[in-house]
């Protein structure tokens, strides 16, 4: 049995319509990547890759038995670009040549590939300490940066495209969240620290940080509790960075929606997927969510299956918001959720969180 689409509805809501989609995926993905026009699904029980059409979810190719778990960086019409984990190389493929060259990392360590544009990538070596730059158009590590290792960072995130060739970059670990600038008109390239808020909190520990330009979002557990999270909201705008606390269950999952597109002034959109359910953090102040945006898709997808086995992911692509859910169903396929959020309706959601302010 394919992939398929199997019905589409809108939500109407009092800031406006947002499209849904449900379909069926025969495959429950163990890895999934979701780009502009398909998506990479990897499944480990068929030991399959399957190149999903996004629009309509057919199956444009089949891989069998995938040696190499890989990362698509980028994909446009001229060239793709993929790392392969398992033997720590880039591949860059011409598409209109059928051609295709590698590119292998130097350094025994696996990175996180961090995309600035389309010529330069950034690797992160988490337990060596050191970012790489790279400029994909010759293959070449243009730059080395080195931080101190008593610093102990865990994550490190593009913000921001500041201006044409300069990008801010978050760095946390456990103490507090660093904000750089790298410039890459400079030579070298310049790396600097423009700003840092701390974190520590008594018996609190961060185990994630969403950001865009105006806030952070930290996940924290409380070293008491097994049972609740707390989502901590940092205005980065104001002069005292003070935030606001929202608390949440451990088996609930929440993202931070408007990451890349948030403009200067602009409240975070927080979305949480609970008990099936999909709400939106609509009034920071009261820790509301509002699940009424989403009644129809909440009330199918309450009673679709009781497996717990479930992701969310978000994607801003111009002027759309989009939000999948994948489930695992009891017969070993996955349901999928596609929600479509026009950009007008996320401007009125961001005037009703302002005013609830």
């Amino acid at each position: 049995m394919d992939n398929y689409y199997f019905q589409s509805f809108k939500e109407r809501t009092e800031f406006g319509d947002i499209k849904v989609k449900q379909g069926i995926i025969k495959a429950f993905p163990n890895t999934l990547q979701i780009e502009s026009n398909f998506m990479l699904s990897h499944c480990d029980d068929s030991q399959k890759t399957y190149i999903i059409i996004k629009k309509n979810l057919k199956i444009l190719r089949v891989k069998e038995a995938c040696p190499t778990q890989v990362q698509i960086l980028s994909s446009s019409k001229k060239t793709l670009v993929v790392y392969k984990h398992l033997i720590n190389t880039l591949l860059i493929c011409n598409k209109k040549r059928y051609s295709s060259k590698y590119c292998s990392i130097k350094i025994q360590a696996r990175p996180q590939v961090i995309k600035l544009n389309k010529g330069f990538y950034i690797f992160w070596f988490k337990n060596l300490s050191q970012l790489q730059i790279m400029n994909i158009e010759n293959h070449t590590i243009e730059q080395n940066i080195f931080l101190q290792r008593n610093e102990n960072w865990l994550q490190v995130t593009k913000v921001c495209k500041k201006s044409e060739f300069c990008y801010e970059l978050c760095l946390r670990n456990n103490k507090y969240i660093a904000f750089y600038d790298l410039d890459l008109l400079t030579q070298p390239y310049s790396f600097n620290l423009t700003s840092k808020i701390e974190l520590q909190q008594k018996s609190k520990l961060t185990h994630l940080s969403l950001v865009n330009q105006n806030h952070i979002c930290n996940i924290q557990n409380d070293y008491m509790s097994e049972k609740y999270l707390s989502l901590q909201i940092i205005d980065r705008t104001s002069q005292d960075n003070n935030s606001k606390m929202v608390e949440f269950m451990a088996d609930e999952k929440i993202q931070l929606l408007n990451q890349k597109q948030a403009r200067k002034g602009d409240q975070p959109i927080i979305i949480k997927l609970s008990q099936n359910q999909l709400g939106i953090l609509t009034n920071i102040e009261k820790s509301k969510f509002d699940f009424s945006l989403f009644k129809r898709l909440n009330s199918i997808n309450q009673i679709l299956s009781f497996n717990k086995n479930c992701a969310i992911y978000t994607q801003e692509i111009r002027n759309q918001f989009l939000i999948y859910i994948i489930r695992k169903l009891d017969d070993g396929r996955a349901n999928i959720w596609y929600i479509n959020i026009p950009k007008k309706v996320i401007d009125n959601i961001l005037q009703q969180i302002g005013n609830n302010l």
